[in-house]
């Protein structure tokens, strides 16, 4: 069992260069700081550094197990300021933490007493499942069904997507189109792994793969601003863009006979039965706000 006061000593050392400094850093004699790092020595059964007069240079082994050594104190930070607060760490992909979770979480906020403090963390889906997985996280609402071991997942809501052009465009002026015209379009593509192309893929069938995508931005706010100049078109989440149709800054496209959908998904760990992340979690599945009427509806 490794000894977090000798793994600290372990850093110290390796960061100052010399046991000496080391000592002075933490506050210890330096017999005690040489003692901490001969048990860690012969716990690992390796030696961690080249002893000098003046300097103690890591080792080949010391070097390699020095950034496992700063992530064990990490972990032991996170630790004790885990059990010191009460506050709920939501992962979401950028459309969700955008425009769909903060009014959910204010009502459920208002249900708590005391009220959780709480962040939110705006991730890409494939970085989210994992952080949830190992504690980094307490909840993901996400736009895919992660696969990592040790998590809950729940099907949560579905969105509806939109075909979107700049307002006052041909595209805009017929309103509609037929699926086996989407590849004559210049598509521009939002945030990465967001879920959007297996939406399609499922909505549209065989011609999804005639899409033609020209260009990828980072996030719904750049690809909504091109779109408006007339760049391209692009198929988004029909919520992101709700005031930009309403001022006719864009206009929806109509696919012909085609509705897409995306689904999304809660991820909280295995173990997570009662806390805050739960109750979340046990809150969004109970109550949520359809994409189309915005209204709060039991599921």
């Amino acid at each position: 069992m490794l000894n977090l006061s000798q793994v600290e000593a372990f850093v110290a050392v390796a960061e100052a260069g010399a046991f000496g400094a080391a000592a002075s850093r933490l506050g210890l004699a330096q017999p005690t700081v040489s003692q901490q790092i001969g048990k860690l020595e012969e716990t690992l059964g390796v030696t961690l550094f080249k002893r000098g007069r003046n300097n103690s240079p890591l080792t080949q082994h010391g070097f390699r197990l020095l950034p496992h050594a700063r992530a064990l104190l990490d972990s032991a930070k996170a630790f004790s300021k885990a059990a010191r607060e009460n506050c709920l760490r939501i992962g979401c992909s950028g459309n969700v933490a955008s425009y769909i979770i903060a009014e959910d979480l204010k009502r459920f906020l208002d249900t708590e007493e005391p009220p959780a403090a709480w962040t939110i963390e705006a991730g890409q889906n494939p970085e989210l499942g994992p952080k949830v997985a190992r504690g980094i996280l307490d909840i993901a609402v996400m736009e895919w069904a992660p696969a990592d071991p040790g998590l809950q997942v729940r099907p949560w809501r579905t969105e509806a997507l939109t075909l979107i052009a700049a307002g006052g465009s041909s595209l805009a002026k017929a309103g509609r189109i037929p699926p086996e015209e989407l590849g004559t379009l210049d598509l521009i593509g939002g945030e990465a792994h967001s879920g959007t192309g297996t939406a399609l893929r499922q909505a549209l069938g065989r011609h999804a793969d005639n899409l033609r995508v020209t260009c990828n931005l980072g996030s719904t706010e750049a690809v909504k601003d091109a779109v408006a100049a007339g760049l391209g078109a692009s198929i988004v989440m029909e919520r992101a863009v709700r005031s930009d149709l309403n001022s006719g800054r864009l206009a929806a496209i109509q696919i012909d006979g085609i509705r897409i959908e995306k689904p999304l998904y809660l991820a909280i760990p295995e173990e997570a039965t009662s806390s805050t992340a739960a109750r979340f979690a046990d809150y969004l599945m109970a109550t949520t706000v359809p994409a189309d009427t915005g209204t709060s509806t039991p599921i």
